[in-house]
């Protein structure tokens, strides 16, 4: 089970990881418009007080996924790997997003952004001596957010180690870097379009 959840693409890869990460994609839009949270960067996930459209949740996806994809492989090449299939490295890629369907249901209700809104109010009104009593209920969530976040990051880095092949330096500081720029890139086009 260890495996399947965090170095699954040892065993899958290609069309198999590709249609999961469709799936996923999907999922996470739905997900979204459902419970207004908005994935505004590869790694960042918000909560909207107001709502998302189906259009807004779709166009984070695309983004998110071809900042990922269009860094990650360009890296690839540039630190001399070779023979790499666009299906595999897409693939793994779009299926180690699957953490990510999980986030939209920590706004259920509204339960996140009215418990962030109660939070700015009170610093607003006091910025000495803030009331972030409303902080205590998203502790959970909080630290749930953190959980989802790590696995996410683990499973992308598992899908570049499986797609390139590196080790040490290569591995790690690829590794670092396309996800750095990646973040980057993405969050710059989202804002952009805004």
């Amino acid at each position: 089970m260890k495996k399947l959840l965090l170095t699954p693409f040892e065993r899958y890869a290609g069309a198999e990881a590709l249609t999961a990460g469709v799936v996923f994609a999907l999922l996470a839009v739905l997900g979204a418009v459902q419970f207004n949270t908005r994935f505004d960067g590869v790694l960042d996930a918000h909560f909207a007080s107001d709502k998302v459209s189906l259009t807004v949740a779709l166009t984070d996806q695309v983004i998110n996924i071809v900042s990922a994809f269009v860094v990650f492989y360009i890296l690839a090449y540039a630190l001399g790997a070779r023979g790499i299939r666009a299906v595999d490295m897409l693939g793994t890629l779009m299926a180690a997003r699957a953490p990510y369907v999980l986030m939209p249901l920590f706004n259920i209700n509204d339960h996140m952004s009215r418990h962030n809104e109660a939070i700015v109010d009170g610093i607003a009104a006091d910025p000495l001596n803030p009331d972030l009593s409303p902080l205590l209920p998203l502790i959970p969530a909080i630290i749930l957010s953190l959980v989802l976040v790590v696995w996410l990051i683990a499973l992308m880095f598992n899908a570049w180690k499986v797609c390139t092949n590196f080790s040490k330096g290569r591995l790690i500081g690829g590794f670092t870097g396309a996800l750095i720029v990646a973040e980057l890139l993405s969050a710059l086009f989202l804002s952009l379009i805004r």
